[in-house]
């Protein structure tokens, strides 16, 4: 990760993208073609149910990981609410 390496001063925090199955790569591929994001999968009325699931935990994964890069970055705002 050189990119990384040369700007470790800079960086706040990394995001790795969750593993995902071949299954669960063609149906990000799919959502790509199509201009879906993970936050709409679920009223996307074309994609298959397990295609959703799928596609639902890499979101909730991926999303988990930002919030919690986000909480200990900024602290957590809910605790404040």
């Amino acid at each position: 990760m050189s990119l990384y390496s040369d700007n470790v001063d800079k960086v706040l925090g990394v995001i790795q993208l969750p593993e995902a199955d071949e299954a669960t790569l063609g149906d990000l591929h799919t959502m790509g073609l199509k201009l879906y994001t993970l936050s709409t999968v679920d009223e996307c009325d074309d994609l298959e149910f397990f295609s959703k699931h799928r596609l639902t935990i890499y979101r909730e994964e991926l999303f988990g990981q930002i919030g919690d890069t986000w909480e200990v970055l900024v602290g957590d705002s809910r605790a404040a609410a």
